[in-house]
């Protein structure tokens, strides 16, 4: 992925405190909304999951590309408090994703200014 010059840059964060990567803001927005638009559902979500879903969001993208822009992204919005990774009772191997209520707030505040710019 090439990086224009002068293109805005989103300073990622991490759930154990450290500072993140680097991401352009507009790649860092595209697979925000990917994630947001996917666990925006009543249906338990994956990483896994979320990982095939972006593929069919964004095609033009390597696969590996893919991948870790969504893990980072996933990282930062953990470390934000928008999601959270929660293990079921019946199978603790497995990690589901879910919208917090900070999360689930700014996808409706996203609506509304969808709502609004049309």
């Amino acid at each position: 992925m090439q990086m224009k010059q002068g293109e805005e840059m989103e300073q990622m964060l991490r759930p154990d405190g450290k500072k993140g990567v680097m991401m352009c803001k507009s790649q860092y927005e595209k697979y925000c909304n990917a994630i947001f638009d996917i666990l925006d559902s009543d249906e338990d979500h994956t990483i896994n999951h979320i990982l095939e879903k972006v593929k069919l969001l964004i095609p033009d993208t390597l696969e590996s590309e893919i991948a870790w822009h969504v893990l980072q992204v996933k990282l930062d919005l953990e470390a934000r408090g928008l999601i959270k990774a929660v293990a079921p009772i019946y199978h603790k191997r497995t990690f589901h994703i879910k919208l917090t209520r900070p999360g689930q707030q700014r996808i409706r505040h996203n609506r509304l200014l969808n709502k609004v710019t049309q």
